[in-house]
């Protein structure tokens, strides 16, 4: 299987998992309605971006990394923002890295594989990339040593999660963000979170450079 058709079959999969629907990919209707919930995510996605925002994390800029997103949901497409995914990525191709990210406590590197799936290639994360965000993973095994990356002192790191506030996967993303919360070692990181209308967000980072944030609330 191509990346290609991997990220279509993994967002698939993430969107009958927020309706809690069965994939039927030979019903028109079902796909007209993956492309119309595709949309609403991206709109969503923009809102989580302002709740970045206003807890003074900045995403728009090169120095940063956002991890493992495609073209239809990537929340940095119109940004300066480095993007590092193995998947089909459309918009801003030239701050592209074709990788896939291991996060790693004694040096994070990226990774590409060959057509059989073996490892061709392992470079190093790019000196100026400061700062790592990933946010609504396709599935457990995506966050896997992001809690190691709490625990080192030259990179920031954001891992979050939002959707609609009737999602039917809602729990288990925010168990997903409270997994990482009691791995860390330190006591160096928020955890926030937020309702907007019919969407919540939220998102555990790391307060290395101290930023002044109000609290507004925290994932139990």
């Amino acid at each position: 299987m191509n990346n290609t058709m991997k990220y279509n079959k993994l967002l698939t999969l993430q969107y009958c998992n927020a309706l809690g629907i069965k994939v039927d990919t030979t019903s028109q209707g079902f796909k007209n309605d993956l492309v119309r919930w595709v949309f609403e995510r991206k709109q969503i996605g923009e809102k989580y971006v302002e709740f970045l925002n206003s807890l003074g994390l900045n995403i728009t800029n090169k120095e940063t990394a956002e991890i493992g997103k495609g073209t239809f949901d990537t929340l940095v497409d119109s940004y300066n923002t480095t993007v590092i995914t193995p998947y089909p990525y459309t918009n801003n191709v030239k701050r592209v890295l074709k990788y896939d990210f291991f996060p790693n406590i004694q040096g994070s590197g990226l990774i590409k594989y060959d057509s059989d799936g073996k490892i061709a290639e392992i470079v190093s994360v790019p000196k100026y990339i400061n700062q790592i965000i990933t946010q609504n993973p396709y599935n457990e095994l995506d966050l896997i040593g992001y809690e190691d990356l709490f625990n080192v002192n030259d990179i920031s790191v954001i891992v979050g999660m939002y959707g609609h506030i009737h999602d039917n996967d809602k729990e288990m993303k925010l168990k997903m963000l409270k997994l990482i919360k009691d791995k860390i070692k330190n006591n160096q990181f928020n955890v926030e979170y937020e309702y907007d209308r019919d969407s919540y967000f939220a998102a555990i980072y790391d307060n290395k450079t101290e930023k002044k944030v109000k609290s507004i609330g925290e994932v139990k």
